[in-house]
């Protein structure tokens, strides 16, 4: 079910997409196809569901959430609306085919223009790429596909040059924990939100291991760091090597550092991760040197995922 945004939310959270998507529509130019790209924690697909939503409402440029079309549209039940999800899977010609066939007729309901989404686009297959380029520049009824991606250098050029690219803003960390500021410690609840653009997804993301094992390693690595980076050290091999066994867990690990040190490095001691940059003030002139081996680690993922090794760089670096 897609979340009730109202419309002035969207407008304060997400000015400039909203005032490019409010031009296109006033002057009647709606491009065939946009890119949403932006942090981990950014409102990707939220934001361009509220964008398709507003394309079926009969009462406002931006969706009204009251009307018809909009109500048909939060329940999942507008035939000229369809949504591939390929965050967590590759994105396959089939996919690509299945978009094609269903509006080679036109739309269910007339005066209607089309849209799809397409979750997590950099995970394309090359087939599926080159179907989905030819279906890009051949739509055959009135048709806005929405792409949205959280690693917008990973996607082909051919693809974010036929599209209208647009940076969506991450939520403020206050936004997203509002009214539930006590189910989570104030660090725990902070690391979440780098991954998770609403509550919900961030309640998700903390039942599961591979962001539990990440944090409990960070947590104990940066609190180690107070008595000596011996003892840290020490104990991030031995812990870190049995916790961070997946590819995802390095980067929830590896992210959650980045954010506190770099935190350190701007003196920036007043958001949630307050605690832990605190801990980290003594090794503050090693910190770029750091997040550099940090950055490496994650862009060599999965290739290079020897935790083992990354670890002692990340020791090292801190010498």
């Amino acid at each position: 079910k897609v979340k009730k945004r109202d419309k002035e939310t969207f407008e304060k959270t997400q000015p400039k997409l909203a005032k490019l998507f409010l031009n296109s529509r006033k002057s009647n130019r709606l491009s065939h196809a946009y890119l949403l790209y932006g942090e981990i924690n950014s409102p990707l697909v939220d934001s361009a569901m509220y964008l398709a939503k507003s394309l079926y409402c009969t009462k406002d440029l931006l969706a009204c959430n009251s009307c018809l079309e909009c109500q048909k549209f939060e329940e999942n039940n507008h035939p000229d609306f369809t949504f591939i999800d390929g965050r967590a899977k590759g994105l396959k010609k089939e996919d690509i085919n299945y978009l094609s066939e269903k509006y080679s007729l036109g739309t269910v309901e007339k005066n209607h223009t089309a849209c799809y989404i397409i979750g997590e686009i950099s995970n394309i297959t090359e087939e599926a790429a080159n179907a989905l380029l030819k279906f890009l520049e051949e739509p055959s009824t009135p048709l806005v596909a929405i792409l949205t991606t959280t690693n917008i250098e990973k996607c082909l050029p051919t693809i974010v040059s036929r599209c209208v690219t647009v940076k969506v803003n991450p939520l403020l960390f206050k936004e997203v924990i509002k009214g539930n500021e006590d189910r989570f410690s104030r660090e725990q609840a902070y690391a979440l939100s780098l991954f998770a653009p609403t509550f919900k997804e961030m309640e998700t993301l903390s039942r599961s291991d591979d962001f539990i094992n990440a944090f409990q390693v960070a947590e104990t690595f940066i609190s180690d760091l107070v008595s000596s980076l011996e003892k840290a050290g020490f104990g991030l091999l031995k812990e870190g090597s049995g916790l961070l066994k997946t590819q995802k867990s390095i980067k929830y690990f590896a992210t959650i550092l980045i954010k506190v040190f770099s935190n350190v490095l701007s003196s920036n001691y007043s958001d949630s991760f307050s605690t832990f940059a605190i801990s980290v003030k003594p090794y503050k002139d090693s910190l770029p040197k750091t997040i550099d081996v940090l950055a490496d680690i994650l862009n060599t993922l999965p290739a290079n995922m020897n935790t083992t090794l990354s670890l002692a760089r990340i020791i090292n670096s801190l010498k």
